[in-house]
């Protein structure tokens, strides 16, 4: 029974989502959201790499003082890329050692509150940082929800037959680029349609994340395409669909990070994977096969295991 209510309730779901955000388009969001990202401090780090085409804004949360070692292996990974790194951390504190770090590594670190989620720290890079964007050739918004790069970016940072391009693709709710690693190339970052679209930016709280996504993951992907930009991914939902056999019965119902993890790292070679699929699935179904997959990158697999609390739970109750 529940099999035949479970897609009808998921529709009814996303439509209420999709009525809630029209509502609080016509209530004028911004009167009841403030824009404002509420910075409180701007640290100067390493000196702008001389002619760097290349910007990265890093958005980042953190329940501790220190910033986890696999953010520093991304980061440190776009560094040798060319790419100037503004750094946006929503932490409560961020520790001495790891400032110091931070420093060494991006030109702006940026700490604010914790509203808005990822969108509140890329649009506090992009406006705030001091930084000029027309400096650049290509713009990167990234952030902490996955570990990587598993392989060399090259193959993803050498594309240039997008406006905007990500790393995958889906059309759960609607279709989008999905955002913790997105690639914008000047012709949209310099555009007044992407500034005035960021500038609207309003800090939504985090209870309200299902609403984030739908106004501006999902909502940005649809508003580039009625404008008129080329949107792709490095690894299409479609393109993996047909490629692995696998038959969905709607393509809204699939998120390949998830039920093609495998497949992406293995054939693909997509350098991310996503961190939420280690609770979604692997502590679940308490599969430690990720374990071959990820050594056969190269990467460092403590990386993972140091940073995920149930790995830590499992090691200390084996010992």
């Amino acid at each position: 029974m529940w099999r035949i209510f479970k897609p009808i309730l998921s529709r009814i779901k996303r439509d209420l989502l999709w009525l809630s955000a029209q509502s609080i388009h016509i209530l004028h969001i911004h009167f009841i959201f403030p824009s404002n990202p509420k910075i409180l401090e701007i640290t100067d780090g390493r000196a702008m790499a001389q002619f760097s085409p290349s910007l990265c804004i890093f958005a980042s949360f953190s329940r501790t003082e220190e910033i986890a070692e696999y953010i520093f292996f991304h980061l440190e990974s776009l560094k040798k890329q060319n790419f100037d790194i503004i750094f946006v951390t929503t932490a409560k504190v961020i520790s001495a050692q790891s400032m110091r770090r931070l420093k060494s590594t991006c030109i702006k670190i940026i700490h604010r509150k914790n509203i808005g989620l990822d969108f509140g720290s890329w649009k506090a890079g992009l406006f705030y940082s001091g930084v000029e964007l027309r400096a650049y050739e290509r713009l990167l918004l990234a952030n902490d929800s996955c570990y990587g790069p598993l392989f060399p970016l090259d193959a993803v940072l050498q594309s240039n037959e997008a406006d905007v391009y990500g790393l995958t693709d889906s059309f759960e709710i609607s279709y989008h680029i999905m955002s913790y690693f997105v690639i914008y190339h000047k012709k949209i970052f310099q555009s007044a349609a992407f500034i005035n679209l960021w500038k609207n930016v309003r800090m939504l709280p985090a209870s309200l994340k299902d609403l984030i996504v739908l106004r501006y993951e999902v909502g940005m992907s649809k508003f580039y395409l009625q404008n008129g930009y080329l949107l792709k991914a490095y690894c299409s939902t479609k393109k993996i669909l047909e490629e692995t056999h696998i038959p969905f019965e709607k393509l809204t119902d699939v998120n390949i990070t998830r039920s093609h993890w495998r497949y992406l790292i293995e054939n693909k070679h997509l350098p991310m994977i996503k961190r939420d699929i280690f609770q979604v699935l692997f502590k679940k179904d308490n599969d430690w096969t990720w374990r071959d997959v990820i050594a056969q990158t190269g990467y460092d697999i403590k990386l993972i295991t140091t940073n995920e609390p149930f790995f830590q739970q499992k090691t200390d109750a084996a010992n």
